[in-house]
């Protein structure tokens, strides 16, 4: 175990591997409100299957991932 308390020999879950493959790379940025609350613009040529995705793998992540509508 690191110094942290992190160990660093256990794997990623499908989820957060689902999340880092696939949905990340169409993010376009982030945006923060007055809250500081994060919220994901994703390009506007992402495929419905990848909010599908999320929608899917959300409850197994272990942070919100809030999609910025305009």
């Amino acid at each position: 175990m690191d110094p942290l308390g992190i160990d660093m020999d256990v794997l990623p879950s499908k989820a957060i591997l689902d999340y880092c493959r696939k949905v990340l790379p169409w993010t376009e940025r982030v945006i923060y409100d007055e809250e500081n609350n994060e919220y994901y613009v994703f390009q506007s040529d992402t495929p419905k299957e990848i909010f599908e995705l999320l929608d899917e793998i959300q409850p197994e992540l272990d942070f919100e991932v809030r999609v910025y509508e305009e």
